[in-house]
């Protein structure tokens, strides 16, 4: 089901040009906000499960500062290896 949800909304950009012409880096690092909605679950379970020791977030987080981070490849390998697991 978070496959299908994932298909709706297309990962941010990476690389390219904007809409003004000037190169842009692209976005690699995910907030909490633009994970929930890229894999189609709340929010509030991925605070639970970062901050849940006996039984973390499969999806390893970066701290920086005060913000959770979550890496666009790792997100997209995880999502892959599940895709693989129900095949």
């Amino acid at each position: 089901m978070a496959k299908q949800a994932a298909a709706k909304i297309a990962p941010p950009p990476v690389g390219g040009k904007s809409d003004t012409g000037t190169s842009s880096v692209g976005k690699r690092l995910l907030t909490v906000k633009e994970l929930a909605e890229y894999v189609g679950i709340p929010v509030k379970t991925i605070y639970n499960q970062v901050s849940n020791c006996e039984r973390p977030f499969p999806i390893k987080c970066i701290r920086i500062g005060g913000h959770v981070r979550f890496d666009l490849r790792a997100v997209d390998a995880y999502l892959d290896k599940l895709n693989e697991a129900t095949k």
